[in-house]
């Protein structure tokens, strides 16, 4: 039933449900932002984690076949060289290691070009320049 106060000479009807109603409404819209805001600070936070990892990844990949498994597989094909000289090693033998060779190249230079590629993405979700730290 309304509740009816003196207002200048008229009544105004004012409803207690009807504001109760209004504030819990206006309370659930204002959680529901604060949610969405939640959500949003994950949602940046996992893109920076996904774009940090791409980094280090391509990073360590890089690392690892400049670092170890070229000089390996050099010292692999300086070996078959050897060896087929003397005659005891085949051509197939020459060519395979060669082979590998090739491929950890164009590996590592695909690395390297993911590596630039997880920089930019970085840089995008960061929203400005990142410098690289030295290395140490």
């Amino acid at each position: 039933r309304p509740l009816a106060v003196p207002f200048h000479q008229f009544e105004c009807p004012i409803r207690p449900t009807a504001y109760a109603d209004a504030q819990r409404a206006a309370e659930a819209d204002a959680e529901a932002e604060r949610a969405a805001g939640r959500s949003a600070e994950l949602d940046a936070l996992a893109e920076l984690d996904a774009a940090l990892s791409a980094v280090r990844d391509a990073d360590r990949r890089a690392r690892v076949t400049e670092g170890t498994l070229l000089p390996q597989a050099q010292s692999a094909f300086e070996s078959v060289i050897g060896a087929y000289t003397v005659g005891r090693a085949s051509v197939a033998d020459l060519q395979l290691a060669q082979r590998e060779l090739l491929e950890l190249a164009v590996g590592l230079e695909r690395a390297r070009a993911e590596h630039g590629q997880a920089w930019a993405r970085l840089e995008r979700v960061v929203g400005r320049r990142v410098e690289r730290a030295a290395a140490p």
